[in-house]
């Protein structure tokens, strides 16, 4: 039986792909760590500072970097099956980064991420962090 969390976009074919490329997701990892990302995997990371309660649950999981990679290897499927079905590179890309959005703004919005009590506490800090917290 094949694990599947859709939260965390652990599906069939993301498991495959980091079981069978254990070394390029370890190089993905580094270069997360030490902010040297190619774009599209930067855009990956970088997008999700726009869904806080899906950052902050990611972060109350420490599984950002990993979700990340999980989503780089999801906006790579994309790209293919858009090239393949006659989209140009460029058109590609920005089909591939609508998806990705969509997808967070899907998680974002999740009944799951919202009442998860550790991530919601992780939101709640993130927002007094950043001065949002009970002002009118």
């Amino acid at each position: 039986m094949e694990y599947i969390n859709e939260t965390l976009l652990l599906f069939p074919a993301t498991v495959r792909f980091r079981e069978t490329y254990p070394e390029l997701v370890q190089k993905w990892e580094r270069q997360i760590a030490t902010d040297h990302c190619g774009p599209d995997l930067y855009f990956c990371l970088s997008a999700l500072d726009d869904y806080p309660r899906l950052r902050a649950f990611l972060d109350s999981r420490e599984y950002l970097f990993d979700f990340a990679i999980n989503a780089h290897i999801l906006y790579d499927t994309f790209m293919s099956r858009f090239v393949l079905n006659g989209y140009d590179e460029g058109q590609a890309v920005e089909l591939a980064n609508r998806e990705i959005r969509s997808v967070y703004r899907s998680l974002d919005d999740s009944t799951g991420i919202m009442e998860d009590p550790l991530g919601s506490l992780y939101f709640e800090l993130f927002e007094f962090e950043n001065g949002s917290v009970g002002q009118d």
